[in-house]
């Protein structure tokens, strides 16, 4: 059974399309490739949004269906730290 990798695209069991961000020993990190358009109705009418996608984690060695690998940006090890000059 082949342990997932960060940029791989999968098929989740419910047919939506994950990518993996992260992968430990314990975890994986995934998150939806697509983002859903919502829309709410408000006093001034309706509004559409396009919200992020929930970030899940499930086990590296899931049985799951790899579609391929997509390159992911490296996430930067902490916040940035600017230095102010005074």
């Amino acid at each position: 059974m082949p342990r997932l990798k960060p940029g791989q695209i999968i098929r989740m069991p419910g047919g939506e399309v994950m990518r993996v961000l992260r992968v430990s020993d314990c975890s994986a990190t995934i998150a939806p490739v697509e983002s859903k358009v919502r829309t709410i109705k408000t006093l001034e009418g309706k509004v559409s949004f396009q919200a992020p996608g929930l970030v899940s984690n499930i086990s590296p060695n899931s049985e799951v269906e790899i579609m391929g690998a997509g390159s992911v940006p490296t996430p930067a090890a902490g916040p940035e730290q600017k230095e102010l000059a005074i």
